[in-house]
């Protein structure tokens, strides 16, 4: 402590330091002698090790309920793992050499038998942090480089994909590459105060849990007045939800309903741009057996005969969208701006990964109406990531508010935004050069 290796720091103290200087959620794990637990634990372990998640703080917002949920399987999943594989090593590690340790308890690991938890918190974490087709071995060390050594500066943290929230990273990529200066804003606090001279705000607040995350919306709007902003884009980047119908196939779009509500009731004072986007193509590919499709299994559910039209677009489309949308603001102001990489089908899609991989997909079939009321059913029993099938249900037909481009119509030309090649995207995302 302070500069003196031998100076004992009592456990309270140290936790209460900790606890001060961390953002929310946090793992804090400590290795302590077993003599000094003082709560009789028969073991013949000299060193046992403790794992505090920290959810909250009085002074800090606290996690969503969906982190919640990704922070359950993680401490019941994937900790005790992290500790159990660590301990042989941790005395050894330095600052500096994170990616050989990740390499060495990766190792370790793999030693210890799958179970469904563990797969499920990968699942997880494929669909929050990865954006390549890796196997599993290649996530574990992702999610151990992210563990224990988080790159803080933005461009680093861009480069080892790293960055919470998939449209955020690619609209950063985006404005980066369109010249635009750009600030990054953690809304942390109960109250959310931008820095000066900031034209436009982008939101990527995002969760599946209604009254949650989303509602955070409307006081950053408020922020965003009094600071002078031009312009909010409130985060939207899914099926059209313009439609009010939208929040009764997709619950938690009801918050995003009432932030353009609200947001439309201050257009004397603030504009806004809603990017509609379908189905986020890449990020769908990324979760196994999201709409039916399972990438590294090389198997595929068929919904109702697989040629239902929806529109698709990759992450790096939506930050180009949300680029061009700024640089032609007089066209976007107080508009919903819909845009796609392709308009698609299940079978398309099917098709385009079988001709990528030159392997057929083991079929079954099924249909939308029972996926949608699948995640339902699941999301009434508790289990929120019942909607993700909701999700995909809505994407597929269910409400009819993904094919938009026949309904409403596309602003790519508008916006100088040319669609891509379907083939050519899936044979780069499999290469793993999608980003």
């Amino acid at each position: 402590m302070d500069g003196q290796n031998e100076r004992p720091l009592p456990a309270k103290l140290l936790v209460e330091r900790l606890l001060k200087n961390v953002s929310v959620p946090s793992l804090v794990a400590a290795e302590v002698p077993s003599h000094q637990m003082g709560i009789g634990l028969q073991t013949l372990d000299p060193f046992l090790y403790v794992a505090v998640l920290v959810l909250g703080r009085d002074d800090l917002r606290p996690c969503t309920a969906d982190d919640r949920e990704y922070l359950d399987v993680m401490m019941q999943a994937f900790v005790p793992r992290l500790l159990t594989s660590m301990a042989p090593t941790a005395s050894e590690y330095l600052p500096g050499d994170a990616r050989n340790l990740c390499i060495e308890i990766a190792n370790r690991m793999e030693l210890i038998e799958d179970d469904f938890n563990f797969q499920t918190f990968i699942a997880m974490y494929r669909g929050r942090y990865v954006q390549k087709p890796l196997p599993q071995r290649a996530v574990v060390e992702l999610c151990l480089l992210h563990v224990l050594k988080m790159p803080f500066e933005l461009n680093s943290a861009i480069q080892n994909s790293l960055i919470r929230g998939n449209v955020g990273r690619s609209t950063i990529k985006a404005l980066l590459d369109e010249k635009f200066e750009v600030t990054g804003l953690t809304r942390q606090s109960s109250e959310a105060i931008l820095p000066p001279g900031q034209d436009a705000v982008i939101s990527t607040i995002s969760s599946i849990v209604p009254g949650d995350a989303l509602t955070l919306q409307k006081s950053l709007v408020d922020s965003a007045i009094s600071a002078g902003v031009k312009v909010f884009f409130p985060s939207e980047f899914g099926i059209d939800t313009s439609d009010r119908s939208a929040s009764e196939y997709i619950p938690f779009l009801v918050d995003k309903i009432q932030t353009v509500d609200y947001l439309k009731a201050q257009q004397d004072k603030i504009s806004w741009t809603a990017v509609i986007t379908g189905s986020l193509f890449d990020w769908g590919l990324n979760i196994p057996g999201f709409g039916g499709l399972n990438v590294p299994a090389h198997t595929a559910t068929v919904f109702d005969g697989g040629d239902i039209s929806y529109e698709a677009t990759s992450l790096d489309q939506v930050g180009r969208a949300i680029a061009r949308s700024l640089k032609s603001p007089a066209l976007t102001k107080n508009q919903y701006v819909y845009v796609n990489s392709f308009t698609v089908t299940q079978n398309k899609v099917l098709s385009a990964l079988e001709r990528a991989t030159n392997e057929k997909f083991t079929l079954s079939k099924d249909t939308v109406e029972n996926l949608w009321q699948d995640g339902a059913t699941k999301v009434k029993e508790g289990q929120l990531l019942g909607t993700l099938s909701m999700i995909a249900g809505s994407i597929l037909g269910k409400g009819g508010l993904a094919n938009y481009s026949k309904t409403k119509g596309l602003w790519n030309e508008i916006l100088g935004l040319p669609q891509e090649d379907l083939d050519g995207f899936v044979r780069e995302y499999l290469a793993g050069g999608a980003v």
